[in-house]
């Protein structure tokens, strides 16, 4: 049988042990609240980026339709003679 002597001694290394378990809680928590903004940041600059890509995108057609015009017209010119 313990004494009251060993039983508080074992109480408080319980309550150090609870402690910190709850410190370790605490950071996992804001851990993960963190990577949740982040997320959410990223997901922004995702939406952003894609937007620019698709600008992109559509500047490349227009300038590969316009250099493809071009091309017409200088060889209708060139076999025009002009």
């Amino acid at each position: 049988m313990l004494s009251s002597s060993e039983i508080s001694n074992i109480q408080d290394e319980k309550e150090k042990e609870l402690q910190k378990a709850i410190d370790n809680l605490s950071t996992v928590e804001q851990e993960i609240l963190l990577l949740r903004r982040k997320i959410i940041d990223l997901q922004g600059k995702r939406t952003d980026l894609e937007f620019s890509k698709s600008k992109a995108s559509q500047n490349v057609r227009v300038l590969q339709s316009e250099l493809r015009t071009l091309k017409n017209q200088f060889w209708s010119a060139r076999n025009s003679g002009l």
